[in-house]
């Protein structure tokens, strides 16, 4: 699925998620419970800053295409450790809440394995139009059309 937003539509989503999950953090104790599934926590962070990661290297993408990959893993990957440390620093001041070192692991955790999973898909989708340009220009000078 490619979904051609506008380089503000992901922005706003960055945003808003950004926002969502700082509100979400700052809930005290409440009655909501977890299932009883070990570390069910970890993967729920895992799975938030991996959806944060996503959101936000779409808008970079769509922002600049011609920005260094790595450029792009650095400023995703140090967003997404950024809002988790200050999510984890923020729980300790809210009652029933606690800060957790496992949740920070698991925040990084989610925000690289999505990143990694978006840069092999531009590569593998690189690639292919560069096998594709090829053939186009082999045609072109044998005199088949593409």
């Amino acid at each position: 699925m490619n979904l051609k937003l506008k380089p503000n539509i992901w922005r706003a989503l960055v945003a808003c998620f950004t926002i969502s999950t700082f509100l979400l953090s700052s809930i005290g104790n409440t009655s909501f419970k977890l299932p009883r599934i070990t570390n069910f926590d970890l993967l729920l962070h895992a799975i938030e800053y991996g959806l944060l990661a996503y959101l936000l290297l779409r808008w970079l993408d769509a922002t600049d295409r011609l920005t260094p990959w790595w450029r792009t893993v650095a400023v995703t990957l140090l967003f997404c450790g950024v809002v988790g440390g200050l999510n984890e620093l923020l729980q300790s001041q809210v009652p029933g809440r606690y800060p957790s070192v496992l949740d920070a692991i698991a925040n990084i955790f989610g925000a690289a394995v999505v990143i990694t999973i978006f840069q092999l898909r531009n590569l593998i989708n690189r690639r292919s139009n560069g096998a594709r340009c090829e053939q186009g220009n082999s045609d072109r000078q044998s005199g088949q059309r593409p």
